[in-house]
């Protein structure tokens, strides 16, 4: 891909909605640019599907390589969310994309701080939706997961922007 190419595709994932996808037993989200309008979309989509599951469920989160941090106000509303996945999900995974000595650095802060709760085996932080599909064989709800990871495909929401430009991600 040339200069031009690359610039449109930060551009794109700059401009990347919130996805979130929800299924008896599990909520997937994508991210792009978060807004506290998410968070709150999130949290609903959470407690319906913990309605429709009867009890905890398995929420995942794919933070595609590229896309912007959150802002101060968002990063804060987040802090306040942790308390509802801790009742209500039987894990919490983050798939945090990218390669690289930056990423890695990532991740491993983010683990850090998600360690630093009172329930440290409920989140898990991932490189790849591949490393996160096999770490939740076995889950109760971890078909759900899959599905929700299929429909998010077919709907494009792993593409960087709504034409196509580029993939971002894929499973396998």
């Amino acid at each position: 891909m040339d200069l031009r190419g690359r610039r449109r595709c930060r551009k794109a994932q700059r401009n990347m909605v919130c996805r979130i996808l929800r299924t008896k037993g599990a909520v997937l989200t994508v991210w792009g640019k978060a807004q506290l309008a998410d968070l709150t979309e999130l949290a609903h989509n959470l407690e319906l599907a913990v309605g429709e599951s009867g009890g905890p469920v398995i929420t995942v989160s794919i933070l595609p390589a590229g896309v912007p941090p959150a802002e101060d106000e968002v990063r804060d509303h987040v802090k306040g969310l942790i308390p509802k996945l801790i009742g209500n999900c039987s894990s919490v995974h983050v798939v945090f994309e990218g390669e690289g000595f930056l990423a890695a650095i990532k991740r491993g802060v983010l683990t850090g701080l998600l360690h630093a709760t009172r329930r440290q085996h409920l989140f898990h932080v991932h490189g790849s939706q591949a490393s996160m599909l096999t770490a939740i064989q076995g889950e109760t709800h971890a078909a759900a997961v899959a599905s929700l990871i299929q429909l998010a495909q077919e709907r494009g929401y792993f593409a960087l922007n709504p034409t196509g430009l580029e993939a971002s991600s894929r499973i396998g």
